[in-house]
């Protein structure tokens, strides 16, 4: 049995016991994809609309300052299970997952809506502007 998972907002690895661990795996399981699954017996709502955050794994003013753009608008989303903004840094292994989006520069915000890409946020870097976007795909 695994007694720690990797935090990607810090690149290290937490205990799955602790508060930051348990968020951690908390937000893992609201990203499932497949629309239902199982989990101990409990019904997951799986999210059907989701920003996908990719962050450079290097020291990237850009990517600093959008992050506490990023965080308040997690916080005013996260009672709605339909929606979900994942942050990503981009090691060569996510990059490989991800080949399709052609990712080149960061941060890069990409909106899928049940497991697809549908498009890449260019809009203004507010809560509102990200929030809109993911609710209604404009920007």
């Amino acid at each position: 049995m695994y007694s720690k998972i990797y935090n990607p907002e810090t690149g290290r690895m937490v205990s799955i016991t602790g508060i930051i661990g348990k968020r951690v795996l908390k937000k893992y399981l609201r990203v499932l994809v497949g629309g239902m699954s199982q989990l101990g017996g409990r019904q997951v709502n799986t999210p059907n609309r989701r920003l996908l955050v990719f962050y450079a794994h290097f020291p990237c003013v850009h990517c600093k300052n959008l992050e506490p753009i990023i965080n308040e608008a997690q916080k005013q989303i996260q009672n709605e299970p339909a929606l979900v903004i994942e942050t990503m840094k981009s090691t060569p292994d996510i990059l490989a997952k991800y080949t399709d989006y052609n990712i080149s520069a960061f941060p890069t915000i990409i909106l899928e809506v049940n497991g697809e890409k549908v498009d890449e946020f260019n809009g203004e870097r507010t809560v509102k502007a990200l929030i809109d976007f993911l609710k209604t795909g404009e920007q």
